[in-house]
């Protein structure tokens, strides 16, 4: 499935909470997510993300089966992302950790509201921060954006390229060890 999606801060939530009400998007769940992020060996940290470019991931979110996902780089806003859920996945974090490499864990606090096919979800990252996503056809997506009044020179990049950034800098330090707390975290 592609899936076409941009970033904001998400500063004054209750005023965009309001926005997003007024265009009829309605409350859809509130949950805690994980993304435990697994790389190519051949990708070079700090190259720079383009089309092409994809990531592993297993993505534990509360009251859902864990998914094992392959997200796919198609253009900066545009991902292809293939899904099927997960059975075993302590199992594949060993597995995934020798087939490739692991880099980080994204873990956030989300609240997703809906309106036929777009998604507006606020994120409460780790380590970064506050955001609001919106998901859905690019036109759409488009359409909401200059309704919101946000300004997409302020667009922001994906979380896990944003968290590299930090760890380079060594404002943070990732360890595989995180990936197995996450898992206890989420009972798994």
């Amino acid at each position: 499935m592609k899936e076409f999606e941009m970033r904001f801060k998400a500063d004054n939530k209750n005023k965009i909470k309001e926005d997003i009400e007024s265009l009829d998007f309605k409350k859809r769940a509130s949950f805690q997510m994980s993304d435990l992020i697994f790389e190519s060996r051949e990708w070079v940290p700090g190259q720079g993300l383009k089309p092409g470019y994809f990531i592993v991931r297993l993505r534990l979110t509360t009251h859902e089966k864990p998914k094992l996902e392959l997200k796919q780089m198609i253009d900066a806003d545009t991902w292809e992302e293939i899904s099927l859920f997960a059975d075993h996945p302590r199992n594949l974090v060993k597995m995934l950790s020798i087939i490739l490499r692991p880099v980080r864990v994204i873990s956030k606090n989300r609240e997703e509201y809906e309106n036929g096919s777009l998604i507006i979800s606020f994120d409460d990252v780790k380590h970064l921060g506050k955001f609001i996503e919106i998901e859905g056809p690019r036109n759409e997506v488009n359409k909401i954006i200059k309704k919101l009044r946000f300004d997409t020179s302020e667009k922001q990049p994906v979380y896990g390229s944003t968290l590299f950034y930090l760890e380079r800098e060594g404002k943070i330090k990732f360890k595989l060890k995180d990936m197995d707390n996450e898992l206890k975290r989420f009972n798994l």
